[in-house]
């Protein structure tokens, strides 16, 4: 059968197929980035292409979710396109700068850790000297991103840092899509396993390359993510996590060498994953825990990453209790109208002037593409602020002052409900529905009702909160008024906030400086308490009362 092609852009891919394919399946063997929050099922809309040279009829499902205007300019779903010869396929350039978003340093407080004596460990294991340097590699497998730094375990220098995102996006963007996925077959999970160590190997390429290492010289390789990016990373069954009780294979991996995963540092090099917690809490809050140290401060603080899946943990002196809560993708653009990950055109801040115009900023600076979590949260607590949105989330009938004179002209009635304009995009007008607006209700009740399941595990009020630290790139973007004055946040000072970055990246950057740090994580561990808010008693009555805004 004669081969077919179709091109890429602005990526310049050109991709061969034969008989049909969508064009989703196409780009994911191209490893053409495509954002696919339901995992290509036609039920998010978010995989948006722009065809030329070529004429498609729009099915039911790109009917449904795409505007009139984007049908007209050969806007289409990837996941309901046939590719055609001869296609000229329009993908946005997804990339950011990730590093900058995770909040990743280059630094790190040594304090007591002792490299130094990681190092005369690792020569009388390995049989070697110390000469040309002994090095250890951290990583951070997200669901999104996978970052990396490259370690000199003698001085404890983080001499290089890269990131990629995670190509199993291509098989779901969530752990749940990814979950379905794998469990269909062997096959996918080691596709699934296969993808990431391929990302990854090119990531250590690039480590060494500017830190002028040789592959010989790196030892160790710690790494953290949550549960099922662990069990995936490992090429392990996952489905006991995808069905209650959502119990992992592994708590605990045990140790691997990179030959066993064919990574490529030194083939006998160890390979150690932070332990997991949950099904929903893995390794790395575990390594969020060891970083901040907030098990063995004498105070009480809370650590959150929040996301679809927000995990929260609570410690206060000897006791410490996480959970994780369903938040839902809004927080991270899906599930929104016009709503994005934090890439590169996202609007990540809002504001609104007394006069009721909208000053809106964009990751990298160009126009406009649509909302990230962060200027989602900021838009609607300035709508909040003055007055367009009401405490129970709905667009306001009556209220007062210039602004709300303003921008009250902004909203109109469509079939779905209410919406108001915001600002002119990429693919049309960038808009915020009724039904975002309750989308992002949903996702405050749950993380509001889950930090208050914690303080009345450990028997506190919230006054007597000392530390809150946000980790992850979400929390790096968040603006603390917005979430405070929404209720994202529990009402708390905002000089008691602390924004952690990449606390998992950094947990596994610390580890590989100690020589105790499996059993300081195993003692915090074992007095750590899981708390299962979907059985627990009044979580229900308290996620409705929490529905309301602040």
């Amino acid at each position: 059968m004669k081969k077919k092609t179709i091109l890429f852009k602005p990526n310049h891919i050109r991709a061969s197929f034969s008989g049909d394919m969508r064009v989703l399946d196409l780009a994911s063997e191209n490893n053409v980035r495509i954002n696919q929050p339901c995992g290509g099922n036609g039920t998010c809309g978010k995989c948006r292409i722009k065809i030329k040279d070529a004429s498609t009829v729009p099915t039911d499902r790109e009917r449904l979710l795409l505007t009139q205007n984007e049908l007209k300019t050969n806007i289409r779903l990837a996941c309901q396109t046939l590719a055609e010869d001869g296609m000229i396929i329009y993908t946005r350039n997804q990339r950011a700068d990730i590093l900058k978003m995770l909040g990743f340093s280059t630094k790190i407080d040594k304090g007591n850790l002792l490299p130094e004596v990681c190092m005369e460990n690792l020569e009388k294991q390995f049989d070697t000297t110390a000469a040309g340097g002994v090095y250890g590699i951290a990583l951070d497998i997200g669901t999104t991103t996978l970052a990396a730094s490259l370690v000199n375990l003698d001085t404890g220098e983080t001499v290089a840092n890269t990131d990629a995102s995670n190509p199993q996006s291509a098989y779901g963007d969530d752990v749940i899509s990814r979950i379905s996925f794998a469990v269909q077959s062997p096959e996918n999970v080691a596709r699934l396993q296969a993808v990431v160590i391929a990302a990854v190997n090119k990531m250590i390429a690039e480590l060494l390359e500017k830190a002028r290492v040789e592959k010989e010289r790196v030892f160790h390789l710690i790494a953290g993510g949550n549960t099922t990016m662990e069990h995936l990373f490992m090429g392990e069954d996952v489905a006991s996590i995808g069905a209650y009780p959502f119990t992992p294979k592994f708590y605990k991996f045990p140790r691997k060498r990179a030959a066993d995963l064919s990574l490529t540092i030194r083939p006998d090099a160890y390979v150690d994953l932070m332990p997991n917690i949950s099904g929903f809490v893995g390794g790395d809050i575990t390594a969020g825990i060891y970083y901040t140290d907030i098990a063995n401060k004498n105070i009480s603080s809370f650590l959150i990453d929040l996301g679809t899946n927000s995990e929260m943990v609570f410690a206060s002196k000897n006791n410490i209790s996480v959970c994780s809560a369903a938040a839902g993708p809004a927080l991270e653009g899906a599930r929104i109208r016009c709503g994005m990950r934090a890439e590169r055109g996202a609007i990540d801040k809002v504001r609104i002037a007394p006069n009721g115009t909208i000053e809106i900023n964009t990751i990298g600076g160009p126009p406009p593409c649509g909302f990230c979590g962060s200027g989602l949260v900021d838009l609607i607590a300035e709508l909040r602020r003055t007055g367009i949105i009401t405490a129970n989330g709905a667009f306001a009938n009556n209220g007062a002052g210039a602004a709300w004179r303003s921008l009250r002209t902004r909203i109109s009635q469509r079939e779905y409900g209410k919406e108001i304009y915001i600002a002119d995009g990429e693919n049309g007008s960038i808009v915020l529905t009724q039904r975002d607006i309750r989308e992002v209700q949903l996702a405050k009740s749950a993380i509001a009702s889950g930090l208050e399941m914690l303080l009345e595990a450990h028997a506190l009020p919230l006054s007597k909160v000392d530390r809150l630290y946000l980790a992850g790139a979400f929390g790096n973007y968040l603006d603390n008024r917005s979430t405070l004055e929404l209720g994202i946040l529990p009402e708390i000072d905002e000089v008691k906030i602390t924004i952690a970055g990449n606390t998992a990246g950094l947990g596994c950057v610390k580890a590989l400086l100690s020589r105790t740090c499996w059993e300081e994580i195993g003692a915090f561990l074992a007095r750590t308490t899981h708390i299962e808010l979907a059985t627990s008693p009044n979580f229900q009555q308290r996620f409705v009362a929490n529905m309301q805004f602040r």
